[in-house]
């Protein structure tokens, strides 16, 4: 049996059983005020085949959000652009500079589309939609996506760049095992697959989740009267 309860996501992104972090595992990461990582588990070794985004929506690519996603997001204004290579990346990048307006609406817009290029070729579960949501319910569904923004004008100082817009995403394990579960998870960059709570990466580096995307069955429906507990199964009774 997969450890994972996904034999072809286990072998697709290289995972191993949860190790707990280490001290070593933590120095890199320093950078993240929020992250306790020494509550944390590793999922998957360092590696630069996939990044954040890649995991997230369950392709063994090393996607690149400021260019895949943040082309579908409208509320924005051009500055400018720039070729620049960045640590994690495997090959330069053509960056576009913008002016970024922090918009829910926008980010649903922008996730559907994006998550549409690779829905098809994703090893995640296949459901009958994935939906985008401004707020979901707790515990979430299994494999939700959540996506992190970061809101304000891109800023070029030599060859030390901020890239606004797009930065982040994670995903929501239910079952990794008996012992390592309800968890979110987030490949970061070309480091480790690590395991963390759901707001623990909120700060300067990836800025703040804007928006998610909900898998959803036929056997799902939301319920009208509660934002915060969107989807329940039709066994279920909608919160009052």
């Amino acid at each position: 049996m997969s450890l994972y309860n996904n034999k072809k996501q286990e072998k697709e992104f290289n995972l191993h059983k949860p190790k707990q972090s280490t001290y070593q595992d933590c120095r890199p990461l320093k950078g993240f005020v929020n992250f306790d990582c020494t509550k944390s588990y590793v999922l998957a070794d360092s590696t630069g085949e996939f990044n954040c985004i890649g995991w997230a929506v369950g392709v063994k690519e090393f996607i690149d959000p400021t260019q895949k996603i943040n082309k579908y997001y409208d509320k924005k204004t051009e500055t400018g652009m720039i070729t620049v290579q960045f640590h994690s990346a495997p090959s330069p990048s053509q960056i576009s500079l913008h002016e970024y307006q922090k918009s829910t609406s926008a980010c649903m817009d922008a996730a559907t589309l994006f998550f549409k290029d690779y829905k098809n070729t994703s090893v995640l579960p296949q459901k009958d939609d994935y939906v985008a949501m401004g707020k979901i319910s707790y515990p979430p569904i299994d494999d939700t996506i959540a996506f992190y923004f970061k809101e304000g004008q891109d800023q070029v100082v030599g060859r030390d760049i901020t890239i606004k817009g797009f930065q982040h995403a994670a995903r929501y394990v239910k079952d990794v095992n008996s012992w390592v579960s309800d968890i979110w998870t987030s490949k970061l960059g070309e480091y480790k697959l690590m395991t963390h709570e759901e707001h623990e990466l909120d700060g300067d580096i990836y800025g703040y989740i804007l928006c998610y995307l909900v898998p959803m069955d036929s056997n799902t429906f939301e319920c009208p009267n509660n934002i915060n507990h969107p989807f329940e199964t039709i066994a279920d009774t909608c919160p009052v």
